[in-house]
């Protein structure tokens, strides 16, 4: 267009365009400070030309779009790394917190042991003086009094945690919301080709707070950004959010849940995880800890006072009140027995003069204190050899006891509930008790039509008919023979010295005779109160089963391992049923391994406890130095990018100026000109 109104038009079109891009630049300056802004860079373009034969018009210059400037990838990496340094930002001040009851101190555990050994010392030198003994009964106190408040306040902490985690939960969900009404409102908007970078930015910003909350992996797509946990629980999906929620477990603390799913263990950063960490591993950790080495003492002084006499010349009794088998909260509870200093048996004679004791109670500071449980696993002794399927012994008992809580599975038939008993004339049968060569045990069922016979042979046993009995299978000593081809339909155990032999698929009809010996006679019905299961398998997921406890089974080489995720070290496990383990001497079998020396004194013992805790705090910390360098690193590459310089914004305010009023002047220029054709017709020579 080579007219004054075509000129007109190119310098107008400029004036708009360079007017858009000093608004973009204005608004640069305007957000120069805000948290998460992406500058914006107008993207100028040169109209289509015009063709009028050889020659070519350009068309001027339009505001193609305002361009915000972004690194995706840069983007992710500054929220991946705002998760981890979350995490440690939370795990680190659980921790300072923590310390402070480790810091050695006029009151802190540490001293009260040397303050209780070193007034048994004195007591050494004047067994009579009773300030001195009562100088080891405040000591004890004193002692006591510190694991109680340690362990308090651990517990206390544990809670506020467990207030941290519900707190970031609803944070979490109010974020997510935010989020999803943002996707929406983008995808409205560029849906109509407009310009969403400014709802962009604050999405970002608030992806940012999320990620210092929860561990989160983004994808980007045409509806918007979809958010999940890392393990992938959906938190936002388009314009939709997708909340959490919490519900309290069998220790009384929230566990986070999603969509019905709990995914407590499997949060792996955020301030949530830090958070949970802490209050699951870190914390049950030191109280353990603490119960074992407030146990080893109580335990050490207990025996070495019970091994001497008081000033009344009886024996000694207990300093501090006993603790439990496994030590579960012993800190928390540990207490003086004792308040008569006359009880401290400080003789080793008798006599009341004598000293002879108080060496075997100074001497407990340098006995290494037992390990009360394995941490985390408790094994059966039994060897390697079952299967998820192996039966039960029907009344079999296995109990378990983890966190304070017991569960106890009594074995049971696999069907049905009518069962039948077959006793011994006398309770006093053993594995061991010989049959006579050529008897004959029957089973029958089905009114008699369903037969097993087990013939004894030379040097037959007891043992041998119930292992006949459970295996169906002939042997050196027992031969089976029979119509009833389901010889695992019986089941023959030695439970209190009797022999009991039961139908598990519940036939009421089941008799057993025994000819010659006559060791078997009929006995009265038998039914045990046990649930309608009795496989190991059963057993293992009643286990699992059961959150009261929170242990865990599994077979493992044959193997029944019966493990506590939550690392508290002080589960137990005990059995009466012949399969898993054999009973001792009529007791139960400890599933679990025993009682072990840790190696350490007292005073070892919690150097050690101190020096975890110290070494925790100082992997932590240098974790969240390097977290919060890298994290800066990625923020100010990002600002160099993304960020506003006023000095570069400045020299294109004043590029955009000038252009601006370039073509305010052509305006002007072209105006003149066409005032001048228009009035030609008034013109005179």
């Amino acid at each position: 267009m080579s007219s004054l109104n075509g000129a007109l038009a190119i310098a107008t079109g400029a004036l708009q365009a360079e007017q858009g891009a000093l608004n973009a630049t204005t608004n640069n300056v305007a957000n120069v400070n805000t948290p998460g802004y992406s500058r914006v860079i107008p993207v100028l373009v040169e109209n289509p030309p015009v063709v009028a034969g050889s020659l070519t018009y350009g068309e001027g210059v339009s505001l193609q779009k305002l361009q915000a400037v972004r690194d995706p990838i840069l983007q992710l990496r500054i929220q991946e790394e705002t998760q981890q340094q979350g995490q440690f930002n939370s795990l680190v001040s659980s921790l300072q917190q923590l310390q402070v009851n480790f810091t050695s101190s006029s009151s802190d555990i540490g001293t009260q042991i040397s303050n209780l050994f070193s007034s048994l010392n004195q007591l050494s030198t004047d067994p009579t003086n009773l300030s001195l003994r009562q100088g080891v009964l405040t000591a004890a106190g004193n002692l006591a009094t510190t694991f109680n408040n340690t362990a308090q306040n651990l517990t206390q902490q544990q809670s506020s945690l467990d207030l941290n985690v519900s707190q970031d939960v609803t944070q979490v969900n109010t974020l997510t919301t935010q989020i999803a009404q943002l996707n929406t409102q983008i995808s409205d908007l560029q849906g109509l080709n407009q310009d969403a970078s400014s709802f962009v930015d604050q999405r970002d910003v608030l992806i940012g707070q999320l990620s210092n909350l929860v561990d989160v992996s983004e994808i980007r797509s045409d509806n918007g950004v979809t958010l999940t946990t890392g393990n992938g629980a959906p938190l936002v999906v388009g314009g939709q959010s997708f909340a959490l929620s919490t519900q309290t477990n069998a220790a009384g603390f929230q566990d986070v849940f999603s969509q019905g799913n709990d995914i407590t263990s499997q949060l792996t950063s955020g301030d949530l995880a830090g958070a949970i960490q802490a209050r699951d591993q870190t914390i049950p950790g030191l109280l353990s800890n603490l119960d074992t080495l407030a146990s080893g003492i109580a335990n050490g002084l207990n025996t070495a006072n019970q091994g001497g006499y008081d000033l009344n010349g009886a024996a000694g009794g207990d300093i501090f009140v006993a603790p439990p088998a496994s030590g579960a909260g012993y800190a928390t509870n540990i207490a003086v027995q004792i308040t008569d200093p006359l009880l401290i048996a400080a003789s080793s004679d008798g006599s009341a003069g004598s000293n002879g004791n108080v060496a075997a109670l100074s001497a407990v500071a340098n006995q290494p204190i037992a390990e009360l449980a394995t941490p985390n696993l408790n094994e059966q002794d039994s060897p390697a050899t079952l299967s998820a399927g192996d039966v039960l012994t029907v009344g079999g008992q296995t109990s378990v006891t983890a966190g304070g809580t017991t569960f106890t599975y009594t074995a049971g038939p696999t069907a049905g509930a009518n069962l039948n008993e077959v006793t011994g004339d006398v309770a006093t049968l053993t594995a061991a008790t010989p049959l006579i060569a050529g008897d004959v045990v029957t089973a029958t069922r089905g009114g008699g039509q369903l037969t097993t016979t087990y013939t004894a042979g030379a040097g037959a046993t007891v043992g041998d008919l119930v292992q006949a009995i459970n295996s169906g299978v002939s042997s050196a000593t027992i031969t089976v023979d029979g119509t009833d081809s389901v010889h695992s339909g019986y089941q023959g155990a030695l439970v209190g010295g009797a022999l009991h032999v039961v139908d598990l698929q519940g036939n009421n009809d089941l008799g057993v005779v025994e000819t010659g010996h006559a060791v078997v006679s009929s006995g009265a019905p038998f039914t045990p109160t046990a649930a309608a299961t009795s496989a190991v398998q059963d057993l293992i997921n009643a286990i699992n089963g059961d959150h009261t406890v929170g242990a865990k089974a599994a077979l493992v080489g044959g193997t029944l391992e019966i493990t506590d995720p939550q690392g508290r070290g002080d589960i137990a496990v005990t059995t009466t049923d012949s399969v898993l383990g054999a009973t001792i001497a009529g007791a139960p079998t400890a599933l679990r391994t025993p009682n072990i020396s840790t190696g350490q004194t007292p005073t070892q013992y919690y150097s050690n406890i101190v020096f975890a805790v110290g070494n925790d705090v100082s992997n932590a910390t240098a974790e969240l130095t390097s977290s919060q360098a890298i994290l800066q690193q990625l923020q100010d590459q990002r600002g160099s990018l993304s960020g506003v310089d006023l000095n570069e914004e400045a020299s294109n305010m004043v590029q955009y100026q000038r252009a601006f009023d370039a073509a305010a002047e052509v305006v002007t220029t072209v105006n003149d000109m066409l005032y001048t054709v228009i009035n030609m017709g008034t013109l005179t020579g």
